[in-house]
Parts: C-alpha cells; structure tokens; sequence
C-alpha cells in the first residue's frame, strides 16, 4: 500500500481569529482567519480557494452548518523540480463546540478512524496524509485544531500529481463529512 498517514504533535499555539500576513505575491501571503462557518458566499472570497475547485469544494462541505468542524485555513501548491512534480497543500480542521475542541483525545481518535478508513476502503495512492496536531486558542478557549497535510509522492507530470491529490483531498472530505454532528453543547461558530 502507497498511502501513509502520520499523526504528529506540535508544540505550537495558534490564535483561531489571526491576522493576514502580506508577502512577496498575493499567492505566498497568509490571507489570515475568517469564519465561513454557514456562510458559504463568504468562503468564495478566500484567495486561497480561487485556484483549485477540489479545495473549494471541500472548505464548503466542513463548512456546512451540520458538520462538528469549521475550518481554519488551507492552501494547495502544484510543484515542478528537476523533471518531477508534486502536490502539496493543507485543510485545517478544528472541532466547532467548546468541549471537542478542548481535548485532544478528539482529534486523536479522528485520526485513528481515518488511518482506519484509509485500510478498510483500500486507498492505495502515492500520497502522505500528514495529521499536525496544534495548539488552538480562541479567548480564553485554549483547545486544538489538526493541520491535514496532504503530499503527494514525485510524479512524471504536473496533472497525474494534481488528480492525486485532488482524489486525496475527496478522500478526505468524505471520511470528515462521516463524523457526526455534535448536539451536546452549544456551538462556537
């Protein structure tokens, strides 16, 4: 099997509503954090989802008023070095209630239901899905949220790189849209 799933914990905290960061190219800048949480005309204003339908698609899905997640970024990049392409991007996930958000045993089981997903439904594609398990603050909330790295293996061209990790990020979206929506507390978005 090509496919891998890792899981990794970073000692790093990361304010939920943070601020746009500018650079070099409209295309490197860090657009910075908004709420589309139920609001999908606002998630088409995301520069980051302007360049790959796919990405959008799954943003808008997470995003859906019934899921127990909103998202806190993304980004996609299509790479070419010395005859080889790839694919890299991210969706970042944090559960949307107070208490799920605060436990990392949430997440930790979210991953584990994925590795297992991934075995069960026989993906086989030359891709790492990479889990970055962070700190998440919002106010006083401090909490978490999982950075969902997806990278694909070296190709022989730039559109077989792109399916795959287009096929990958379906994946993904699929097996979040299956976790169920959360009614035990009041929502955060």
């Amino acid at each position: 099997m090509q496919t891998r799933a890792t899981l990794e914990i970073r000692n790093f905290n990361k304010h939920i509503e943070y601020a746009p960061v500018q650079r070099d190219t409209s295309r490197n800048s860090n657009h910075g954090f908004r709420n589309i949480k139920g609001l999908p005309e606002s998630a088409l204003l995301i520069p980051e989802l302007e360049h790959n339908e796919v990405l959008k698609n799954a943003v808008l899905a997470l995003n859906q008023r019934d899921t127990p997640f909103f998202t806190m970024g993304c980004d996609q990049s299509l790479n070419a070095e010395n005859g080889l392409h790839w694919m890299r991007g991210f969706i970042e996930v944090a559960f949307n209630h107070r208490d799920l958000l605060s436990d990392a045993q949430n997440y930790f089981k979210l991953f584990f239901d994925f590795n297992f997903s991934v075995f069960e439904k026989k993906i086989d594609l030359p891709v790492t899905f990479s889990w970055q398990l962070e700190g998440a603050i919002l106010g006083e909330l401090k909490g978490f949220s999982a950075a969902i790295w997806i990278t694909t293996d070296d190709m022989k061209d730039g559109p077989t790189a792109q399916r795959v990790w287009e096929t990958s990020v379906q994946f993904l979206t699929q097996y979040l849209m299956t976790v169920p929506s959360w009614k035990e507390s009041q929502e955060i978005y």
